[in-house]
Formats: structure tokens, C-alpha cells, sequence
């Protein structure tokens, strides 16, 4: 090793040395305690909860999220009508973990747990999300306003919670899971659903096999969230921050799907979306379900009554939920008066390609598809065609003139 001359490297040695005393350090603890008026949104170890996000205050019983479908992806998948609709057990998995924060255990139950009003997300603008724990009354409530403005919020759901009682039983028999070689039922299920307005995306679309075990249970087998064991990890912390994974229990939803087939609900058709829940257990919280067991209490053509029997792939008995309640609504988008009449609307046509020719189909093509019926085939019926689409323009002015001139009660003086 070289050697070195140490000060006229480093310099000289400008701090004189001290003799520690011989008794021990007297330690105290210099820590910074947090006020009531300081926010949490921070101090979280483990990050806010997907959808109930952060607790405003520590010990305040309010939370508060942000929500769209870039924030939360698999809720893009839940779509009522073509819209983004948070699904009602995403309001039971938030309210579940606002109730088991402040009860210091997932072992919970809610109670008469009602859905008020729908809350439809947007690619492009984020909802502020509430939840709040009213001691008084032991109810937690959602609910939530167009982020950056003054709107006034709107309720979306309220339950009483409470811990389990520890004479309830747990125990259940779970189904046998005899997954099925093809995909017919999985297709019919979700054709069904599509038909009745209910578009359910990928991350949703969980039923790989539903039996029917006379006129009052269904069974029902769901494939598991992902595929790869390099996704296995991710799986599992996703599933630990999930009390009940919103995504799991809508699918078992999908089981009432066949008895559509059951029922004649003639031209209008009614989906069956859920309104309230009676009693929801939660015995292994944290657990992916696998399979489900509903018990039907009575349907119709205006609603449904059922309980959901929840449970783990080794058979565990995960939830209960009793006494939910459906009711049948017609999600299908029907004409107007003013869209069925005969009437002007404007068309949106593409543009022509560099090569200058128009992306739009050709006429030849259009026609194709069309029966033989579908097209006039004489001059006759072509005149015939025109004579009542004038008929029809003709009557809607006529219609359009003498409501323009009417009183209030609609009736015209002539005298």
C-alpha cells in the first residue's frame, strides 16, 4: 500500500476530542404527533383501499376516492346500456371496508343494505367518492359528486353494520366444480345478457358453467381472474386488499341469467339488477371465490328474490348474502315518438381514403345484405313507398303547427 501523508490530504484536524462519560445514554424519544387537523391521505403503509380510497383524517370516520375508468380498469368491463355503471358490489365491498376499519376486524355483516341511485363513470372525468360511518344511527352511507365542482352529492347506497354474532354457522356444503369441455353455457349466459342490456366486458365475463338443479337452485362455477403463474402474486395481494372482490360477486349475478328463458317478457325487455340486500357475512374475508350456490325464494317478470351461498376453491364457505332483491328493469334503448316518426336527423359519413375513394360501403354492398323482400321491385311500390313516407311528413308538420298554436290544454278554437 502506498503511503500517504493523512492532513496533508484531508486537512488538519479542527475538532478537539471529547472523553464520553461513563454512564449510560439516557434515551428519550423525539417523535412528531400528528394532529387532528392533519390530513392521512400520506400515511398509509399500504396505499388507499382500490375503491373506498383513504381515510380523510386518522380517527375521523369518513373516506374519500377518486374514481373513473382509467383509475380503476376492470370497472370499464361493467357496463349497463353501453355505460360504465359501478356495480353494486363495489358499493358492498367499500361499504364493507369502511365498517371493518373501524370495527378492527373483516369478520362483518351488513344489514338492509339499499341501493339508491346508480353511479355512472367516464373515461374522461373522475367522481369524488365518499363513504362515511354515522355512529349514531350505525349505518355507513356512499356517496359522490362530479370531482372540482359544487354539486350537490348524490346518495348512492346506505347499510347498518355490525360484527358477526358468534352463535351465526358457517358451515355449508360447497358444489362440486365439474367445469364443462366447451363454451355453450358460458356463450348462451352471456348472449342472454347482451340481449337484455346488460354488456359485460372481459374482466366480468367469469361464469364458465351454470347447472340448474330444479326450480329453485343454481349453480354456478367461475374461471379464475387470470391466467400465467407470473400473475399469481399480483392475484393474491389484489385479493388481500379486497374484502370481497366486487368483480367475483357481480359475476355470481350472472347465474340468474337462464331463468330469462323462464319467464315471457314480451317485446320490452327487463334485466334483473340488484336493489337491496337483506344480510351480507363475510366469514373468510379476503378469499378469490370460485364457486356459488343460489337459492331462489321467487321470480317474475318485475323481480327476484335469491341467496347467494359463496365459496374458495378448497370448498371454504367464504359469504352469505340473504334475502337479495332484484328487480327487472328494462335497460334496451327504445325509440321515441320523435325517432320513430318520420323525421331529420343527421348522419355521420367518413372521410374519403388518400386513394380518394370513400370509406363508406358501396350500394351494391348494402344491398347484399338485405332480403329480397326488403326492396322495392316495381315502380308501383316505390311510388307506394313515397307516397307514405309524405303521408307521415305531412301529418308530423301538421301535428308540429297545431301544437305551436294550441292552448295549454292542447285544444284548439275553431269558432
Amino acid at each position: 500500500a502506498a503511503s500517504h501523508d493523512a492532513e496533508a490530504t484531508y486537512g488538519r484536524d479542527a475538532h478537539p476530542h471529547f472523553r464520553l462519560p461513563a454512564y449510560p445514554w439516557q434515551n428519550n424519544d423525539s417523535i412528531l404527533q400528528i394532529s387532528p387537523e392533519a390530513l392521512s391521505t400520506c400515511d398509509n403503509a399500504n396505499g388507499p383501499h382500490p375503491l373506498l380510497g383513504t381515510q380523510i383524517r386518522n380517527g375521523d370516520l369518513g373516506w374519500e376516492h377518486h374514481l373513473d375508468t382509467g383509475l380503476v380498469p376492470f370497472l370499464a368491463d361493467h357496463r349497463i346500456a353501453g355505460k360504465p355503471i359501478m356495480p353494486g358490489t363495489g358499493f358492498m365491498e367499500m361499504a364493507l371496508s369502511a365498517a371493518a376499519t373501524h370495527l378492527a376486524t373483516r369478520e362483518v355483516e351488513l344489514r338492509d343494505l339499499d341501493f339508491v341511485q346508480a353511479l355512472e363513470l367516464h373515461d374522461d372525468a373522475c367522481q369524488t367518492v365518499a363513504t362515511r360511518i354515522d355512529l349514531e344511527t350505525g349505518t355507513v352511507e356512499i356517496s359522490s359528486h362530479p370531482r372540482l365542482t359544487d354539486d350537490e352529492p348524490q346518495t348512492h347506497a346506505r347499510a347498518r353494520f355490525a360484527r358477526i354474532p358468534s352463535d351465526h354457522p358457517a358451515r355449508r356444503e360447497a358444489p362440486p366444480r365439474q367445469e364443462p369441455d366447451d363454451a355453450s353455457v358460458r356463450d348462451e349466459i352471456y348472449r342472454l345478457a347482451e340481449k337484455f342490456g346488460l354488456n359485460y366486458g372481459p374482466a366480468f365475463q367469469r361464469v364458465v358453467a351454470c347447472r340448474e338443479i330444479g326450480d329453485d337452485i343454481i349453480e354456478i362455477e367461475l374461471s379464475p381472474p387470470a391466467a400465467g403463474e407470473a400473475q399469481a402474486e399480483a392475484i393474491a395481494d389484489e385479493a388481500s386488499r379486497f374484502i370481497l372482490h366486487p368483480v367475483d360477486f357481480d359475476a355470481c349475478f350472472h347465474g340468474l341469467n337462464v331463468i330469462y328463458d323462464r319467464l315471457v317478457f314480451g317485446e320490452t325487455k327487463h334485466a334483473y339488477v340488484p336493489v337491496r340486500v337483506g344480510c351480507l357475512r363475510i366469514f373468510a374475508p379476503g378469499r378469490r371465490i370460485d364457486r356459488a350456490r343460489i337459492h331462489l325464494a321467487s321470480y317474475n317478470t318485475r323481480a327476484a328474490r335469491a341467496d347467494f351461498e359463496l365459496f374458495a376453491a378448497d370448498g371454504t364457505l367464504i359469504a352469505l348474502a340473504e334475502d337479495v332483491r332484484f328487480r327487472a328493469s328494462s335497460l334496451v334503448h327504445r325509440l321515441s315518438l320523435a325517432q320513430a316518426a318520420y323525421h331529420i336527423d343527421q348522419t355521420i359519413h367518413p372521410l374519403p381514403d388518400p386513394a380518394h375513394v370513400s370509406a363508406a360501403p358501396g350500394l351494391d354492398l348494402i344491398l347484399g345484405t338485405l332480403e329480397p323482400g326488403d326492396v322495392p321491385s316495381t315502380d308501383a311500390e316505390r311510388h307506394e313507398e313515397n307516397r307514405l313516407l309524405l303521408e307521415m311528413a305531412a301529418r308530423r308538420i301538421a301535428f308540429d303547427v297545431a301544437s305551436a298554436i294550441a292552448a295549454d290544454d292542447r285544444i284548439i278554437d275553431l269558432g
